[in-house]
């Protein structure tokens, strides 16, 4: 059985979480760490992945990734609010809602404004 491919990335944008590398956990095993602009590719049965990202005491909600044999699904994870959520305490407040995950393209992933 051929495998698929999962591509995690991680933006290279602002500098907040500069010095901070997010774990990534695929199917609750962790595969690597994220440093800001960088990348990681994971093979992975077909089916269905569970892919998770947490630094420090904080997260992001799961995010459940279709695998298709001999395709990739890229992920994006980033900070769902930057240096305002920062400020706005959201480490505190909403620590499970840090991180955020999000299908870009594969199986599943939205077909964008021109379907």
């Amino acid at each position: 059985m051929t495998a698929g491919r999962i591509t995690i990335h991680r933006r290279g944008g602002p500098r907040f979480d500069l010095l901070r590398g997010y774990r990534i956990l695929v199917d609750g095993v962790a595969v690597g760490k994220l440093r800001r602009g960088g990348s990681l590719t994971v093979e992975h049965a077909p089916g269905r992945a569970l892919i998770e990202a947490r630094i420090d005491w904080c997260s992001a909600q799961p995010l459940a990734v279709p695998v298709v044999a001999g395709q990739e699904a890229v992920v994006e994870v980033r900070n769902a609010r930057g240096m305002a959520g920062a400020m706005d305490a959201n480490e505190t407040r909403d620590p499970e809602n840090y991180l955020v995950l999000e299908l870009v393209s594969g199986a599943g992933a939205p077909a964008g404004p021109w379907g």
